[in-house]
C-alpha cells in the first residue's frame, strides 16, 4: 500500500474443513512429503479405528466408522491439515497473482481453516479464487459463499466492483469483516474497526460489573475488569499499528 498498490484481501471459509479431510488421500500426502510408512500407517490404522454413534436422551445408535475427518482439538489435526491443503497454497503461488514484497509471496495467508488471499487486482482475486476452487474439488473441500467476502485497502478503497462470480454463488464486497477475532474496516489506509472492540467491551463490563459491584471492593472489580473485559478491548492491538487518535480513544474507554 505504500509504494501505491490498492489490496484487495478474500476471506474466504471453508465449509466443515477439518471434518471432510479424506483420509485416503491425506495418509498418500504425508507419504508424498516422506513421512516414514511405518508412521503412516500408525495414523491409519488410528483413524482407521473411529467410530462415532448418536445420542438421544437415553437412547444410542449403532456406531458406524468414520472415513473422513480429523479428530477436533487433537494435537496432531492442525498438521495433518496442513498436509493435506499444502497444495492450495502451492498452487497460488507458483500462479504469478497475489502480492509480493521483493521475491517474498504474499498472496495467501492461512490460518487453520481460513483463508485469505490478497492480490493488487478483481481478475487476480478471481483467478486465485478459481485457483482455489479447483483444488479444494479435489480434495473433498467446498467453499462456504456466505461466510467469504472482500475487503479493498488502498487509494481506491472507494472503487465499485461487481460480484466475483463462480460456480457456488457471488462473493460480495463488504465494509466490514471479521478475522480471527478483528474486525477489520476497508479503508485508505489498512484499518480496524475500533467501535466493535469498545462495544464488546462495554457489554463484558456491564456482565461484570452488574453482577459483583454490590458484594466486592473495588479492588476485587478491577482485577475482574482486567482480567475478563480488557482482553477484549486491547486484543492484537499490538500488531495493529494504531494511530495516536485511535490510541487515544482505547486509552478513554
Amino acid at each position: 500500500m505504500k509504494n501505491g498498490s490498492t489490496v484487495n484481501v478474500a476471506l474466504l471459509d471453508i465449509s466443515k474443513a477439518f471434518d471432510n479431510v479424506d483420509h485416503v488421500k491425506l495418509f498418500q500426502q504425508l507419504l508424498d512429503v516422506g513421512l516414514p510408512p511405518g508412521i503412516v500407517e500408525l495414523l491409519a490404522v488410528w483413524y482407521g479405528g473411529s467410530y462415532a454413534c448418536v445420542r438421544w436422551q437415553m437412547c444410542l445408535s449403532a456406531c458406524y466408522n468414520l472415513t473422513v475427518g480429523v479428530r477436533q482439538g487433537g494435537v496432531l489435526s492442525p498438521v495433518l491439515f496442513n498436509v493435506y491443503v499444502n497444495s492450495v497454497l502451492l498452487r497460488l503461488q507458483q500462479s504469478n497473482y497475489g502480492c509480493v514484497i521483493g521475491s517474498q509471496f504474499l498472496g495467501c495467508i492461512m490460518y487453520a481453516d481460513d483463508l485469505l488471499l490478497l492480490c493488487p487486482s478483481i481478475c487476480g482475486v478471481k483467478k486465485m479464487l478459481n485457483i482455489c476452487i479447483e483444488e479444494f474439488s479435489d480434495l473433498n473441500l467446498t467453499l462456504n459463499v456466505q461466510k467469504s467476502c472482500i475487503l479493498h485497502f488502498g487509494a481506491r478503497y472507494m472503487c465499485n466492483c461487481k460480484e466475483v462470480q463462480f460456480d457456488g454463488g457471488a462473493i460480495q464486497f463488504v465494509d466490514k469483516a471479521k478475522y480471527l477475532g478483528i474486525m477489520l474496516k476497508v479503508g485508505r489506509k489498512f484499518g480496524v474497526d475500533l467501535q466493535y472492540m469498545k462495544s464488546n467491551f462495554y457489554g463484558s463490563f456491564n456482565c461484570v460489573f452488574h453482577r459483583v459491584a454490590r458484594f466486592h471492593s473495588e479492588i476485587v472489580i478491577l482485577q475482574l475488569v482486567t482480567s475478563f473485559c480488557q482482553p477484549y478491548l486491547l486484543y492484537c492491538t499490538e500488531c495493529l499499528g494504531l494511530t495516536m487518535t485511535q490510541i487515544r480513544s482505547i486509552t478513554h474507554t
